[in-house]
This record gives structure tokens, sequence and C-alpha cells, in this order.
């Protein structure tokens, strides 16, 4: 999901960038992912993206101990770090989608606030941590609705991952202007 907007967003020879996501690691499980905190000293800034919410078997409780052990680990690194918020949980499929004269119907848009809960815990323990917060959404949706297809992109490929080419294409000058506005050198 992160990848192609932060890799369009900038060439890799202006920064070294670490990229952080738990492919396959459970944010309550963090002995699991160990390799995940080892960051290159040579690294410039951190941007970390985690799909945290809707595992089935851990407790909200649970997840927001695995966040702040995590994020307090990062913040003993003394480098800047971008928090990039959980994009809107999906249901549906672009499958779904299609009505009957062929176009993306309404059914298939998405409530921005149906990740408020965890993207507010998120970013209180980022900015509890002098960390920077993004939430994607604000990209995205628009007066809480959040569609699957912005012009002809498709927004996302399933319930957690955004599309590759919106992503690089729509998200990645986004994301650019909002690193140039925090002022990070």
């Amino acid at each position: 999901m992160i990848q192609p907007i932060v890799t369009n967003a900038f060439p890799m020879d202006e920064y070294t960038v670490r990229l952080q996501w738990r492919s396959g690691c459970q944010i309550a499980e963090l002995e699991k992912c160990a390799d995940i905190f080892k960051i290159p000293p040579d690294t410039d800034f951190i941007i970390i993206s985690e799909y945290s919410y809707g595992h089935p078997g851990f407790s909200f409780p649970e997840i927001k101990q695995g966040l702040e052990f995590n994020y307090r680990n990062i913040a003993a690194l003394k480098k800047p770090v971008i928090i990039f918020g959980q994009p809107v949980f999906r249901l549906t499929t672009l499958l779904d989608c299609i009505g009957s004269n062929n176009l993306i119907t309404a059914k298939c848009n998405t409530a921005a606030d149906s990740v408020k809960e965890i993207n507010d815990l998120k970013k209180e323990i980022a900015l509890a941590n002098e960390f920077f917060w993004l939430d994607p959404n604000i990209w995205i949706c628009s007066d809480n609705s959040c569609p699957l297809v912005i012009g002809e992109y498709v927004v996302s490929v399933d319930n957690q991952h955004l599309a590759f080419e919106f992503s690089k294409k729509f998200l990645a000058p986004e994301f650019r202007l909002f690193w140039l506005r925090l002022g990070i050198e």
C-alpha cells in the first residue's frame, strides 16, 4: 500500500527511507516480527504503515499495547517518523460494485469513520512520541464518503490495500507535498 506512494514521491537517491509495515505480522505478536525493528543507521526518516484493525482474536487494549511498544522503540532512534494512518476498510470488491449500466454504484462507497477509532488511537500514540501523523483518508474521502473509484483510478484492491496505480499517480504527489510542508531536512 505505502511502497508505491513513497518510492514515487521521492527519488531514492534523495533520502534513505525505511518503510515499515507488518506483512503477516500481527500487532499483538511483536516477538514474531523482530526484523521490522531493525533500522539501518544511515536512515534519514522512517515511515510506518501497519494494518492493525480487525485482527480476529486481538482486543483493542492488545493493539494499543503493541502500538505503544513499537512506537516507543522507534522513538528511541531519534529519527523523523511519519505514522501513516489506516485507510478505510473495504467490504466490497470492484466486481461487487458494477451496476446493470456497467457503472460503479454508490453502494460501494465506504464511510471514513469506519477507521476512526483505530486512527484516533494511532494518532494519539504517534503524537505522544513526537511523530508526524498522516491520515491517508484526507486524500481519498470527502464528506465521510470514500469512493472505490476516483477519476480513472480504482482506489483499493481489497479490504486493506490501496491500489498500486492509484497510490503511484494520485497519492505519491500528495505525499510529497505533505512531506515538504513538514520541513524535515
